[in-house]
């Protein structure tokens, strides 16, 4: 699972015609079989920050949709016509979640090793980035 992040800071009195253009990149995302984007204000922190979310299965979708949208002038214009009503630079993030498949071991000597409680401890890895594992481990 891989989640987009924008973040702004929406200028004072400028929320409604921010959150409307938002609305307007919505329903044009939507009509192209694109993730809409969903719309989070701080309860508390920075004034008027604005946070704009959409989630993509894999890391291939969020690319395609990614240029997708840049490639397309419509959505394009929106996009700029939002940041109009921002304060400041504009961040991103892409934030990724491991899968919930279980990660098994493929020699044995993965499998376990003795703890020191004389017992046998099983070991796991997991890999540290969105790419393939690097251990001696297989995602099934």
């Amino acid at each position: 699972m891989y989640r987009y992040q924008f973040h702004a800071q929406v200028q004072m009195a400028h929320w409604r015609d921010f959150h409307a253009l938002l609305d307007e990149l919505n329903a044009a995302l939507r009509a192209k079989g694109l993730v809409p984007f969903q719309l989070w204000e701080a309860a508390f922190g920075r004034f008027n920050d604005a946070l704009m979310v959409a989630e993509y299965e894999t890391l291939e979708a969020y690319e395609r949709e990614h240029f997708a949208l840049h490639a397309d002038a419509a959505c394009m214009n929106l996009w700029r016509e939002m940041e109009t009503h921002a304060d400041g630079i504009p961040w991103t993030d892409l934030w990724w979640r491991p899968s919930e498949t279980r990660l098994t071991p493929t020699s044995e000597r993965d499998r376990a090793r003795p703890s020191r409680s004389g017992g046998t401890q099983i070991v796991a890895r997991q890999a540290r980035a969105p790419t393939a594992p690097t251990s001696s481990f297989v995602e099934r």
